[in-house]
């Protein structure tokens, strides 16, 4: 008994964490720029003292932001219209400064 519950414990404390827990990502190749990329869901930190808001979606055209838009914390923009990408990085749970 003593030896099964060891190594199942081994089994679980070197269990791969579940994908979840990684950033979620759509369209990227790596060493490609993609024309417009929108990270999804952030969680932003303007650096300018005040309180973190989101969840946004930031949209990114080229080498600037062009874009930040208010999601609904509720449906997390689910059934509404976001912002068209090429590729996107989905940051829930994720903080961008």
């Amino acid at each position: 008994m003593r030896a099964s519950l060891s190594v199942m414990a081994t089994i679980v404390a070197f269990a791969p964490l579940p994908t979840s827990l990684r950033a979620q990502t759509k369209g990227i190749t790596h060493g490609v720029r993609p024309a417009r990329l929108v990270i999804r869901n952030a969680t932003m930190i303007d650096g300018n003292g005040v309180a973190a808001r989101g969840p946004v979606d930031i949209v990114l055209e080229g080498n600037r932001i062009a874009a930040i838009n208010a999601v609904d914390p509720v449906s997390r923009g689910r059934g509404s219209a976001r912002a068209s990408a090429d590729a996107e990085i989905d940051a829930t749970g994720k903080f961008v400064l």
